[in-house]
């Protein structure tokens, strides 16, 4: 399978590199563990050596987790480490989210180390905007992982992510795989059972973004702050490009293309950002208000295709996502919120 996946499912939508099993409705819990290729355990065994001898010696302390199907190697860890299997992954969901949730997409990277699944619900209504809630759960085996749980809202209308940091709004949360993990994972359901608190939350951001207008200009300063840390990397060779003294007239000419070149990207994403505020139809009703503009922004992050996607962006966006928006175009969102909040 393409790049980092190793198995997946989704519900009618292609998965990830047109790769992977379609489903025409959406499984039960117990069917979309089959289907995501997910019925499979690990085990942790004492982790040895081959000496140069022929011998083999226990290395005290240190444990293996590997798949007990194929014998898969994810990694070496301590006594304390406890395998979180991929059924109770599935189990966690199920108590989490409620009977009525549907799963949309599950699957597993790089040879089944990290696995994931992600759920619906009916979603929530406030101030006029449907919100569909997302939960993502995943599991690393092997360590230097931990089982992380996230909520990523979606406005309905246009698709666009609406994750934000909502102060003791917890949008996520991730335990290691330590001996009191099974406890803490129960106060983690206990928190975040339904999403509510962060529904709730955003909802009411939701509300109080939209009563709150700003100007014109400071929208457009606002999104040419995002167009400056979008393109940093570029205007940064632009003005190298310009200290360049040329020993040619040829290389001159080159010099003086490459800058137009990337002094137009730098205009693109300018105006493809502008755009997004001043001219999407499901925004214009809204006026010029703070909510506008995270959606513009949030708009720009979710839907820019990149000229050139790197083997497993889907993959690490995805991960992004789950992770608190930490890598790539994810991490926009919740610094647009920020900066609209603050407009």
């Amino acid at each position: 399978m393409a790049a980092n996946v190793e198995n997946m499912f989704s519900v009618r939508e292609i998965p990830w590199h047109g790769q992977g099993i379609i489903l025409q409705d959406y499984p039960t819990f117990d069917a979309a563990i089959k289907a995501a290729g997910l019925k499979w355990d690990v085990e942790k065994v004492q982790a040895v050596q081959l000496l140069a001898d022929g011998t083999i010696r226990q290395l005290d302390g240190e444990f293996e987790i590997r798949r007990q199907t194929d014998g898969q190697h994810y990694g070496f860890v301590k006594e304390t480490y406890i395998p979180f299997q991929n059924q109770e992954l599935f189990d966690l969901a199920s108590e989490m989210i409620g009977l009525g949730a549907k799963i949309e997409t599950a699957g597993s990277l790089a040879k089944g180390r990290t696995t994931w699944m992600c759920a619906t619900t009916e979603g929530s209504t406030f101030a006029e905007e449907f919100i569909q809630d997302y939960f993502i759960l995943t599991n690393t085996h092997g360590g230097g992982g931990a089982i992380r749980a996230a909520i990523s809202p979606i406005r309905v209308v246009c698709q666009n992510t609406l994750n934000a940091s909502l102060g003791a709004a917890k949008r996520s949360w991730s335990y290691k795989h330590t001996t009191n993990v099974k406890s803490r994972v129960d106060e983690a359901v206990a928190t975040l059972k339904n999403g509510k608190t962060y529904m709730e939350a955003l909802g009411k951001e939701i509300s109080d973004m939209k009563l709150a207008g700003i100007s014109e200009a400071r929208a457009v300063e606002i999104l040419d702050k995002i167009v400056v840390q979008e393109t940093a990397s570029k205007l940064a060779k632009i003005e190298t490009l310009k200290k360049i003294t040329p020993m040619s007239r040829e290389e001159q000419l080159k010099n003086l293309q490459k800058i137009e070149n990337l002094q137009k990207d730098v205009i693109d994403v300018r105006e493809d950002l502008h755009a997004r505020y001043f001219d999407a139809p499901d925004l214009q009703h809204l006026g010029n208000c703070q909510f506008r503009l995270w959606n513009a922004i949030s708009d720009y992050a979710t839907h820019t295709d990149l000229h050139k996607k790197t083997k497993g962006y889907n993959e690490k966006l995805f991960m992004a996502v789950a992770n608190d928006n930490n890598i790539g175009k994810a991490k926009l969102i919740d610094l647009g919120y920020k900066l609209a909040k603050a407009a």
